[in-house]
């Protein structure tokens, strides 16, 4: 990283970090853009790639009638009220218009909408070529705008002014002045489990033989760090999405099928199997000892995997849920993990259950799966299977996955950030899993994306526009 100026420096080369440069760069500043790994892309260039936007020419064209002002109601519903509404007023305004944007960039995307947790109407837009794609038509942008990037650079301190005001950034000893930074660099993902404990306690209750992360590692909560030695406030403490994960398979699964059951340690279903993630480790932590058990018989352990009776139809027939395939459900019960036992009773004082309710839940369950209903949690039906031919298994889970953090820099509807002093840290502005926006209760997929994407631009352009005008006012 050479010893020189620019208007803007994005620290951070992922969806929101791209956005904000190329936005920075197109309002006429000149910008560095910083990555610590040694491609672009980030974790959006791994997602699948779901973006949640309202009153798109998609939606139209499939006779979808959907608003900004309904999508801001649905955002502020899903976060209890708990955020600025502003913030979810300014998302809700621009999603459409970052579609367009992305179009714009040469981003094309499939035909069909999907529909995301609780939402009254499809809003999921998927490229097709998924996050992968998305990255790409950035990068590319990056590059026909020919903005300076500098890879495999971890910027190490924030500098400051006499007033406290955002100068630069430093990195290996090398000092780049700029009058506005824009952190979008991640989030917590694989910080280092004392600061996960500070800021995000959830993602690292159970011990790191339980907790993962899913993303890029890269990102290790570098934002959180910077923005505490210049004043920044931090919110969303913790608050993220963790997923229903095990320690014998650790690959990303948020989504399962329906003929599992699962039970917490008094031996009780607790919600319905078919839930969506989003809210699932929410529940998974309100049990007993915070752990639930997936209960199966010998049918399911061993299953053919194209036995008609177990697909996922959840997603799609051909998607099997990795940690409940045969060969690594072998591996967790050699491992110890998956505990084995001829009766329901027998299995539920092996694991730490109440076996007497365990054989009651799963006797009655059968018997739902016999009539058709579900009687307690009303799973559709079609995917219910009983259990019923031993020896039994209980695979224990807990909510341990870790994907993205709300926590972090605390910003306004322009992506600037707040300041612990009162005001603003005056030329500091962050976007993406680096700040704490729009999602304090992660709704599913397509929330990170899409707010990483909308507050990049809003970052970029408001970067670009106070260090314009601070470079006018000095001529």
């Amino acid at each position: 990283m050479e010893n020189q100026d620019y208007d803007v420096i994005v620290v951070g080369g992922g969806g929101a970090g791209l956005a904000a440069a190329i936005e920075a760069k197109r309002a006429g500043a000149s910008v560095l853009l910083c990555e610590a790994a040694d491609k672009l892309g980030g974790s959006a260039a791994m997602a699948g790639g779901l973006i949640l936007a309202a009153g798109t020419r998609f939606q139209k064209a499939q006779g979808i009638t959907d608003s900004a002002d309904d999508f801001y109601e649905y955002i502020m519903t899903m976060n209890r009220w708990e955020i600025e509404a502003a913030i979810a007023r300014r998302y809700a305004d621009e999603s459409a218009s970052t579609i367009e944007w992305l179009i714009d960039l040469g981003l094309e995307f499939q035909p069909e909408l999907y529909p995301v947790a609780l939402s009254p109407v499809p809003r999921g837009h998927m490229p097709k070529e998924y996050g992968f794609g998305i990255a790409k038509a950035m990068s590319s942008a990056v590059n026909k705008l020919r903005i300076e990037t500098a890879l495999n650079v971890r910027i190490e301190e924030l500098l400051t002014d006499e007033n406290g005001d955002i100068a630069g950034v430093k990195a290996d000893d090398v000092e780049v002045r700029a009058q506005s930074v824009v952190i979008t660099c991640g989030g917590l993902g694989s910080a280092d489990p004392e600061l996960l404990k500070k800021y995000w306690p959830d993602a690292a209750q159970f011990g790191d033989d339980w907790h993962w992360y899913i993303g890029v590692d890269s990102v290790r909560g570098d934002g959180i760090r910077l923005g505490e030695k210049v004043g920044a406030e931090i919110s969303g403490i913790n608050c993220g999405i963790m997923i229903n994960s095990s320690m014998y398979f650790q690959i990303p699964e948020a989504i399962f099928p329906g003929w599992p059951v699962f039970v917490n340690t008094q031996g009780r279903r607790f919600i319905s199997e078919l839930a969506d993630y989003s809210i699932m480790a929410e529940n998974m932590n309100r049990q007993p000892g915070k752990v639930m058990y997936i209960i199966m018989d010998h049918d399911a352990f061993t299953r053919d995997l194209k036995d008609p009776r177990y697909v996922h139809r959840a997603i799609h027939p051909d998607i099997v849920a990795g940690s409940l395939n045969p060969d690594r459900l072998a591996e967790g019960l050699a491992s110890g993990e998956i505990i084995q036992a001829d009766t329901l009773e027998e299995l539920g004082e092996k694991a730490g259950i109440n076996g007497a309710i365990l054989a009651a839940t799963i006797a009655e369950y059968n018997a739902d799966v016999a009539k058709g209903r579900d009687s307690h949690f009303l799973k559709d039906p079609e995917t219910m299977v009983a259990v019923q031919t031993p020896p039994f298994y209980a695979a224990p889970r807990r909510a341990a996955q870790r994907a993205a953090s709300s926590v972090g820099l605390r910003i306004n509807a322009e992506a600037e950030v707040y300041s612990t002093s009162g005001g603003y840290v005056r030329g500091l502005y962050s976007a993406g899993e680096a700040c704490n926006g729009p999602w304090n209760h992660y709704s599913g997929s397509g929330s990170s994306l899409g707010n990483s994407l909308t507050f990049g631009r809003v970052a970029g352009r408001n970067a670009a526009a106070h260090s314009l005008a601070e470079a006018k006012s000095l001529a």
